[in-house]
């Protein structure tokens, strides 16, 4: 019975040892096909880098917040900048789509000019968060010129969804 049970515990081990040679072996021949130049490798990637927030939740701006600060005339102490396709809320300035260095550099010159407490906010409504090219770009450059009072425009959907469709104030209307 002794040797029973030493017979089970080992049978057990060697098949716990071929499971995991078995894995890595399997590891290896993926690691093999999926090498640091393919396609997918460089789309997830792509998908982590969007993924990632500079921002936290306390340096968003609810759009209903900004639009009562436009309405109350209260923008005398923030600077609104667009940093995507269009230019849409009242009293905003824009430059362009930050993904665009050209855009950036500009935003970049603009900023330079500024007291590092400024309350700014930025905002783009091309497109939900996760998939925006042009807000970490920005965000990270207000972070990394020390901007202490940087926010951004809160619009999950897009600047349609969160802004327009709920009648706050733009340029066109």
């Amino acid at each position: 019975m002794k040797y029973l049970n030493i017979l089970v515990v080992f049978a057990f081990f060697m098949s716990a040892c071929n499971t995991t040679t078995t894995t890595n072996t399997e590891e290896s021949i993926v690691d093999q096909n999926f090498n640091q130049d393919s396609p997918e490798l460089q789309q997830a990637d792509q998908v982590n880098t969007i993924s990632a927030d500079p921002w936290s939740s306390n340096q968003l701006m609810a759009p209903n917040l900004l639009a009562q600060k436009i309405q109350n005339k209260e923008l005398n102490d923030l600077k609104v900048y667009s940093i995507g396709f269009d230019n849409v809320i009242q009293g905003s300035e824009g430059f362009g789509p930050a993904k665009d260095e050209e855009n950036l550099d500009k935003f970049r010159a603009t900023l330079e000019g500024l007291d590092q407490d400024q309350e700014i906010v930025i905002y783009c409504g091309c497109c939900p968060f996760a998939s925006c090219p042009n807000v970490r770009p920005a965000f990270q450059l207000l972070t990394n010129m020390g901007f202490t009072n940087a926010k951004l425009l809160d619009l999950r959907e897009n600047i349609k969804v969160d802004w327009l469709d709920l009648g706050y104030p733009s340029i066109q209307g």
